[in-house]
């Protein structure tokens, strides 16, 4: 059984490579943040309850009792989401010593929603509804702004 300190170093590593793998992405690509949406964008707030429940129906298809995770299934998440990170860092140019100046966007692309799929496994996992995620990081944005902005965190 890990530690409680094992644990959080090993949710650190996990989420800090999917955040990684998103930031490579935007970076990489040279999408400005103005450009993230659409001006006329068919994005709705409806859409992340949608694709929550698009994974419910998934792992309970899968045999998943998602409300009543075990520890096997939390470890699975995880390291299906460093498996995908990695697999994603594959699609970038992230090894200085080789010449390779095109990011394979499109597979890396997939390799982002892969992990997508496990936080969202992850947070119904952890009771939360794609409203709590919502909520919970915008709540976690104003803190990240204010920290960049020299306010306490």
């Amino acid at each position: 059984m890990l530690s409680s300190q094992e644990i959080t170093l090993y949710l650190f590593f996990v989420f800090g490579s999917a955040c990684l793998c998103l930031a490579l992405l935007i970076f990489k690509a040279n999408i400005a943040a103005k450009k993230i949406c659409k001006k006329d964008s068919i994005v709705h707030e409806d859409m992340l309850c949608h694709m929550f429940t698009k994974q419910y129906d998934l792992q309970t298809k899968l045999g998943y009792d998602i409300h009543h995770p075990t520890q096997q299934y939390f470890n699975y998440m995880f390291m299906g989401i460093v498996t995908e990170a990695c697999e994603a860092i594959e699609n970038t140019p992230w090894k200085p010593w080789k010449k390779i100046s095109e990011m394979k966007t499109r597979e890396l692309q997939e390799e982002v929603i892969d992990i997508w799929h496990f936080l969202i496994n992850l947070s119904i996992a952890s009771g939360m509804t794609a409203d709590d995620v919502y909520r919970i990081f915008n709540d976690k944005n104003a803190v990240n702004h204010n920290r960049q902005d020299g306010g306490k965190y």
